[in-house]
């Protein structure tokens, strides 16, 4: 976990070498293990990407959840019988 930290408060300076550096330059050192630029750049890529999907994931656990919330208020109050209320209910009960 203090790597991915220490990965994270590392980021925007080692972002902001300038694009002159070498992609085989070592711009990491962790453990022993080297890391160049084009490894490191890959790294952050994939991390972006699997961040990106988890945020895309609870968003849509969140919002599945307040349809879900919304569709059984509706029933209790008995909106479920008005056509106006059925046609939305029916995109959350998909």
């Amino acid at each position: 976990m203090r790597v991915v930290t220490l990965l994270v408060a590392l980021l925007p300076a080692l972002l902001a070498q300038p694009a002159a550096v070498s992609p085989e330059t070592v711009v990491l050192t962790v453990h022993g293990r080297k890391y160049t630029r084009a490894e490191f750049e890959e790294i952050v890529k994939a991390m972006q990407a699997q961040n990106q999907t988890a945020v895309d994931n609870l968003k849509t656990a969140e919002t599945l959840g307040r349809n879900q919330s919304l569709a059984d208020e509706a029933r209790r109050k008995g909106l479920d019988r008005k056509p106006s209320v059925v046609a939305r209910m029916q995109v959350f009960e998909a």
